[in-house]
């Protein structure tokens, strides 16, 4: 997951380091808080299609590459594919907290 405002290089260069080493990736494109003076990529979907196309061009299966722009989507996505013993890297950029942490009460409480 990267922000719209990342270049390029920094975007596949990482992408590209990542590739192989995990089972599934989910990609998202994270927004930009409102209280950076930065211009967000007019195209919420250029920076995951970037990232799914270094992913495909080092190995990756694309039956291994979800997107999802939708933060919490993604996360909900991901951890409901999460099995006993697995190992789930989530990367929330500028999601406050309290958010996360009453997403994930509600999670826990769905799965007991």
């Amino acid at each position: 997951a990267f922000s719209g405002f990342r270049k390029d290089p920094t975007v596949t260069g990482i992408a590209a380091g990542i590739a192989g080493h995990f089972d599934h990736y989910m990609i998202k494109n994270y927004g930009i808080p409102k209280d950076m003076d930065i211009k967000a990529d007019p195209d919420p979907w250029r920076i995951p299609r970037l990232i799914k196309s270094v992913l495909v061009e080092n190995g990756v299966k694309d039956s291994q590459i979800s997107i999802e722009l939708d933060e919490m989507k993604a996360v909900n996505q991901t951890l409901n594919m999460a099995r006993d013993g697995d190992l789930v890297l989530l990367l929330l950029g500028y999601a406050g907290l309290q958010v996360i942490d009453e997403f994930m009460r509600e999670y826990k409480n769905r799965r007991q």
